[in-house]
């Protein structure tokens, strides 16, 4: 499981580069970890409000990117789920507006498809302005 996610947010990282696009990828450690409640959600919505798209990877009983799946959509970003099924993915997350689940398939040529789906919605987006 620890392979297939480090490959996950590989892939991201290089399909998101091949198109020209910055990956935000999370970042830990004792500044993020030293964060209150508070301190901790308004950094997560402050990087969400400066995305063009969200990369969300859910994997089973992961409760935090559930809440970050529902700011994006909240924030009317458009979305990619990544997860190893669909059925990893609450049937409401589903059905949220600018949501596209994706099944990670293990030569992640999946993710690389959902980026590029993530990357049209973003740049029709911007056509859109």
């Amino acid at each position: 499981c620890a392979l297939l996610i480090a490959a996950t947010f590989t892939a991201i990282g290089q399909q998101c580069h091949a198109q020209g696009f910055e990956a935000s990828l999370p970042t830990h450690g004792p500044h993020v970890d030293a964060l209150e409640p508070g301190g901790f959600a308004e950094a997560i919505r402050a990087r969400i409000t400066e995305a063009d798209g969200v990369v969300s990877v859910h994997w089973p009983g992961d409760q935090a990117v559930v809440v970050e799946s529902v700011l994006a959509s909240l924030l009317g970003k458009p979305q990619v789920i990544l997860a190893p099924g669909s059925s990893a993915v609450p049937r409401m997350l589903r059905a949220l507006p600018g949501v596209e689940v994706v099944e990670i398939s293990r030569d992640q040529s999946s993710v690389r498809e959902g980026i590029k789906s993530l990357i049209r919605r973003v740049e029709a987006d911007w056509a859109s302005r």
